[in-house]
């Protein structure tokens, strides 16, 4: 093994010791934290401090590295890295922005396979993030309800989560900008690319219905789901420090951030996506069976 790593989560988190997040590695290694990321859903570098575009470059080593694909990215966009999102909750800014449990950009049809977050500016006390393993949420499930979610597909809308978890005065969005990302589906249940297991792809910011399914159904089972994903035998909670940076499997993981911190301190967070290089799929496809080798 060429990283040494320490379990931080019961259900899901690994930390990665004395990695350097700068230093040059071997193609091994990268593939060895490719497969950590995989095999834990979360892996965690401590206390390294490096920049925007270092970030882009510690991101690009794992995958294809995405443009931020958000209403509100343009305004979130920074210069010298264009690919990395920064929120704050400065005044003037996003404030509470992300305090809803989703998956990042299901709402396009090939979302990100990786996440990155790399914390600038951690508050005093509070400002968690909260991650979600969903191959436990799915294996925890009766196999009868397995086989019933088994071939539904829901609807995934930008717009939700625009409405759901931020107040408008604090990030106003056009309609305009929200009419940009048309509603897309994918199933409930997706089968991972690359480990073969199933997991739930749901999320309360951003699935807005069964397709298939009575709107008064569709919505008591996405209830029921929305709430049994975010059980704490599920749920790995982070306390931040400053200049952690958190990688999650955006597949089989959803995250949330704690809205519990004094709006007088700033929370200045890093958002940068990934796809997997060269034959990346969408959920879609991965959820009928195909494989990347």
């Amino acid at each position: 093994m060429n990283i040494k790593v320490r379990r931080v989560g019961g259900v899901l988190g690994t930390e990665v010791l004395d990695f350097g997040l700068t230093a040059t590695h071997s193609d091994d290694v990268w593939e060895e934290v490719r497969s950590s990321i995989m095999a834990n859903c979360l892996l965690l570098f401590r206390g390294e401090p490096i920049s925007a575009l270092q970030l882009v470059d510690f991101a690009g080593a794992l995958g294809t590295v995405m443009e931020p694909q958000s209403a509100k990215s343009r305004e979130n966009n920074l210069p010298e890295a264009p690919n990395a999102e920064f929120l704050s909750s400065a005044p003037g800014r996003a404030r509470y922005a992300g305090q809803a449990w989703h998956s990042d950009y299901s709402y396009i049809e090939n979302p990100a396979a990786l996440s990155l977050f790399y914390m600038r500016k951690a508050p005093s006390v509070g400002g968690d993030t909260a991650f979600a393993n969903m191959y436990a949420a799915y294996d925890a499930l009766s196999e009868r309800l397995k086989g019933m979610l088994d071939g539904l597909e829901a609807m995934h809308n930008n717009a939700k989560r625009h409405q759901y978890q931020y107040v408008a005065e604090d990030a106003p969005v056009s309609e305009s900008d929200l009419a940009a990302y048309r509603p897309v589906k994918h199933p409930l249940v997706m089968t991972h690319p690359v480990t073969g297991r199933k997991a739930l792809y749901v999320s309360e910011s951003l699935t807005t219905s069964i397709i298939g399914l009575p709107v008064r159904e569709s919505a008591a089972l996405l209830g029921f789901l929305f709430e049994h994903c975010a059980r704490p035998e599920f749920v790995y909670r982070h306390v931040w420090r400053e200049n952690d940076l958190i990688v999650i499997d955006n597949r089989c993981t959803n995250h949330c951030a704690v809205a519990d911190y004094d709006m007088d301190e700033v929370r200045e967070i890093l958002i940068v996506c990934v796809r997997e290089n060269s034959k990346s799929q969408p959920v879609g496809a991965a959820h009928s069976g195909s494989a990347i080798g």
